[in-house]
């Protein structure tokens, strides 16, 4: 039993220290440093930044940065030139900001104005309609009192004219009977 402990200890301690050479420590954190890492490496990192980058890409970094090393004109001169652009760009949003800005308190003005001769027009359209409510209230109110003169002037007239029939009926028969006697007789 001595022996497989022994024997599974060992197994155990030879896989720790296979793991133990896999991991590859990057303390060292100077910008020229170039480490080159196989498929399947374990990696641990004590810088603040990074990169990783395949071969190829390696190659075309490592070749601009030794012409820009090499001509510190080109990269003062774009640096300049990058600056030189930003500032512009600022400068165009500035003015476009600023023109903006002037349009759209222009727009707000108007839309001030606007909105309170919007405003003005509807208070006066909102008094011509209740003047005109009221004015057909009163016209209503006429037409009923002119409608109950009507209905009584037709009703006096009516009674009239009854009266005088009766009395041209009465003095028809009296005419009549005054004949029918004088003429009988």
């Amino acid at each position: 039993m001595s022996m497989k402990r022994t024997l599974i200890f060992c197994l155990v301690l030879m896989h720790a220290f296979s793991l133990m050479a896999q991991i590859k420590p990057v303390g060292n954190c100077n910008a020229e440093d170039v480490y080159i890492f196989s498929k399947g490496d374990t990696v641990r990192i004590n810088c603040d930044t990074v990169y990783a980058m395949t071969n190829f890409r390696y190659h075309a970094y490592e070749t601009m940065r030794l012409t820009l090393v090499k001509n510190k004109d080109l990269l003062f001169s774009t640096i300049t030139e990058l600056k030189s652009a930003y500032e512009k760009r600022l400068e165009q949003q500035r003015n476009e900001y600023l023109t903006l800005k002037c349009l759209y308190d222009s727009l707000d003005a108007k839309s001030t104005v606007y909105i309170k001769s919007i405003d003005g027009n509807i208070k006066t359209s909102l008094n011509r309609i209740q003047s005109a409510n009221s004015g057909i209230d009163s016209t209503r109110q006429l037409l009923k009192e002119t409608k109950d003169i009507l209905k009584s002037d037709i009703n006096r007239q009516l009674g009239g004219k009854l009266l005088w029939c009766a009395g041209g009926v009465v003095i028809g028969l009296g005419i009549s009977v005054a004949v029918f006697f004088i003429a009988g007789h």
